[in-house]
């Protein structure tokens, strides 16, 4: 049985970066960790008055979020250090959707396309606010997020392997960089919902039909239709 130990928020991290949101209404993104050991889901709305801690933490600005005109600030929930290894070797406190969101886009700005040490390892449970103060929309969050890992992150990365993964500096290097920015768009972030949204549907619709069939006896395995 895998084991996390999540450590309660005891105190917090000195040398604040940014202060508190003023919006009521804020997001987290929970950790495998704690999405396995408290069954929790990968995005929660989470109101600001809990998380009083944050006005004394360090922070850190989504390059991401700020391109789609939402600028989102990242706080790490602190003394998370107890986690264990789960199967698989994947750590208890392993965030990708943070650590995703976190990636550098800025092409004027060295590490791009790279999330930046302190977001790519020990990262945690992580909360999250709008930086203009207004209410967060859990939906929006998971949107932005999957968006980033299902389009983005890929696009960066390749980016990155045909320009050498940062050694090219040519004129070259700053267009191919500055064309994966470019899908950066809220447009592109709703189509990608709506794709996921719909392969959702027609997966729940042909196992609602493959249920049906295997009831009245003429289907022997889910399985070996949903491969067809």
């Amino acid at each position: 049985m895998d084991q996390y130990q999540l450590s309660e928020c005891i105190k917090s991290p000195r040398n604040p970066t940014s202060p508190a949101p003023m919006a009521a209404q804020g997001a987290k993104i929970c950790c495998i960790g704690e999405q396995q050991l408290c069954k929790s889901p990968a995005f929660v709305s989470v109101h600001t008055d809990s998380v009083p801690w944050i006005k004394n933490a360090h922070s850190s600005l989504s390059s991401i979020s700020t391109k789609l005109g939402i600028p989102l600030r990242l706080w790490k929930y602190p003394n998370q250090e107890g986690k264990t290894v789960s199967r698989g070797g994947i750590c208890g406190s392993s965030n990708q959707n943070a650590a995703y969101l976190m990636m550098e886009v800025d092409i004027s700005k060295p590490g791009w396309g790279w999330a930046p040490p302190y977001w790519n390892t020990e990262i945690g449970s992580v909360f999250v606010a709008r930086e203009d103060g207004k209410d967060l929309a859990v939906h929006d969050l998971q949107m932005i997020c999957q968006f980033v890992v299902d389009q983005v992150q890929p696009k960066l990365e390749t980016t990155l392997e045909k320009i050498e993964f940062g050694r090219d500096s040519s004129a070259r290097a700053r267009a191919l960089k500055q064309q994966a920015v470019d899908i950066i768009t809220w447009e592109n972030v709703l189509k990608n919902d709506e794709r996921n949204t719909h392969v959702a549907a027609e997966y729940q619709k042909r196992l609602a039909e493959m249920k049906e069939l295997q009831r009245k006896g003429g289907l022997v395995s889910l399985s070996s239709m949903m491969e067809n």
